[in-house]
């Protein structure tokens, strides 16, 4: 199992975990806010994050989508900032030092850092206690036993699967939503968007 926030990881890159300490701060602060809280929060994300504020009159589609996709994502809702998974610093509109490195920035994670990315949330059982204790902590341990986790972890496959490949990255729904990429209805849709390629459509 991944170790909680804020201790060692799994193994990672150290440029990446170095980078990704702010990021894990503003995680943090997020938990202190709490589950009640964390709606409300979402609410007012689009207004304090520059993140949203620039990204939402981008024309090209790739960088606005994303936060318009946010706004409907569980995480949102809870409250959870842009920089938790990208780093950097969403409290200030210059651009360069929002983007800064120096701050956490990442961008993109790489795909081999993506399950130890989500796992430092889902794979603390105290963490996740706060938001939903309902959900398994044990995804990530599975992951890496699973055909794609062990080619993407030992062989450095990046062509499979990813957490984000099947949860969609931003605009991820409770498994009990009609439309989530992961309720039981329209889980071969979104195994055959590789399997078979069919296109990810849920009604």
């Amino acid at each position: 199992a991944m170790t909680p926030p804020g201790t060692s990881p799994l193994p990672m890159s150290a440029r990446a975990i170095r980078r990704g300490i702010p990021a894990l701060v503003a995680l943090a602060c997020a938990a202190a806010v709490g589950p009640t809280r964390g709606f409300a929060q979402g609410q007012v994300l689009e207004q304090q994050n520059s993140c949203f504020r620039c990204h939402q009159v981008i024309d090209e589609r790739r960088f606005s989508d994303p936060v318009r996709e946010y706004v409907s994502d569980i995480h949102f809702a809870k409250g959870f900032d842009c920089v938790v998974c990208h780093g950097g610093d969403s409290t200030v509109l210059d651009r360069r030092r929002a983007k800064d490195r120096s701050r956490g920035y990442i961008g993109i994670p790489n795909r081999q850092d993506i399950p130890q990315l989500c796992g430092r949330c889902h794979s603390d059982a105290r963490f996740m206690k706060r938001y939903n204790p309902s959900l398994r902590i044990d995804q990530v341990a599975e992951y890496s036993t699973s055909v794609h986790g062990q080619r993407l972890l030992e062989l450095s496959d990046e062509n499979v699967a990813t957490c984000t490949s099947c949860h969609t990255a931003h605009s991820e729904l409770p498994s009990d939503s009609s439309k989530s990429s992961v309720n039981p209805k329209n889980l071969p849709a979104t195994c055959g968007a590789c399997h078979s390629g069919i296109e990810k459509q849920f009604e």
